[in-house]
């Protein structure tokens, strides 16, 4: 995916995806002309370090000496695009896959923005793993969250009870949300319910093990590194597995189970 996020790092990502995209494989001091000359000041030294951690991302490959854009990126780029196009036309496939958390979180922003944004009168339920979101609201997009009005209607719960699970949670009181933490025995995966729509997200272990490091070794919300969290975590490539049911029976059931927890029956 591109880097949407307002900061320079993200910024100089781009321009160097736009280069390679335009001409390639380039070397890294190519590479650093090529910037400047697009009115980018910044070193050397930050465009080899941008380079390195498109190569880890998977974003770039190495062709001799020079630096190209990998295939099978654009493809997942291409796919990704596909499915945000899907999404925003209010057409939902049964399923999909996602490539890290971050291009997961884009398709559920972009689904917030396109169904509860504008009809917000009703219910929207969901269960996690792990709360985060609010650890990520500096971030551009994410403020979204911020504009629905009818916050009442907002049902979260979440199996963490951690500190910064409890932080969140609070966060998400404040705003007027319903909120749970620490429920244990609701036997179904993460997933989002919105009228008819049951939206299911199955996180692969190797994610969900980070989760549980990071939070569990974090003591408080002032220690947490957010750009950190993000690169690492958030943007880690890791494969989501997506499953979409449209049935208003399926529905019901699943949001009627969730809001007996809340109601203590």
């Amino acid at each position: 995916m591109l880097y949407h996020h307002a900061s320079k790092e993200k910024s100089l990502k781009n321009v160097i995806i736009s280069i390679l995209a335009s001409e390639h494989p380039l070397s890294a001091r190519k590479i650093y002309i090529l910037t400047q000359k697009q009115g980018f000041s910044v070193t050397y030294h930050a465009v080899y370090k941008a380079l390195k951690q498109l190569s880890v991302q998977g974003v770039l490959e190495k062709e001799g000496k020079g630096y190209r854009i990998r295939g099978k990126w654009i493809k997942e780029v291409k796919e990704f695009g596909e499915r945000l196009h899907s999404a925003h036309n209010d057409i939902m496939p049964s399923h999909m896959t996602f490539n890290s958390l971050s291009e997961l979180n884009n398709f559920l922003l972009e689904f917030v923005r396109r169904h509860y944004l504008r009809r917000n009168k009703e219910l929207c339920i969901s269960v996690w793993n792990y709360f985060f979101w609010p650890l990520l609201f500096e971030k551009e997009g994410y403020s979204d969250l911020r504009k629905i009005v009818n916050k009442e209607n907002i049902y979260l719960l979440c199996r963490d009870d951690s500190r910064i699970g409890k932080w969140c949670a609070d966060f998400y009181k404040k705003l007027g949300m319903h909120v749970k933490i620490g429920v244990t025995d609701l036997h179904m995966p993460d997933c989002v319910i919105y009228r008819d729509t049951v939206i299911q997200i199955f996180w692969p272990n190797e994610i969900v093990e980070l989760f549980g490091r990071f939070f569990l070794r974090t003591r408080g919300i002032e220690a947490i590194d957010v750009n950190d969290f993000f690169e690492h975590v958030v943007e880690r490539k890791a494969r989501f597995e997506v499953a979409v049911i449209e049935n208003k029976a399926v529905a019901e059931r699943v949001r009627n189970e969730i809001l007996a927890t809340f109601n203590g029956t």
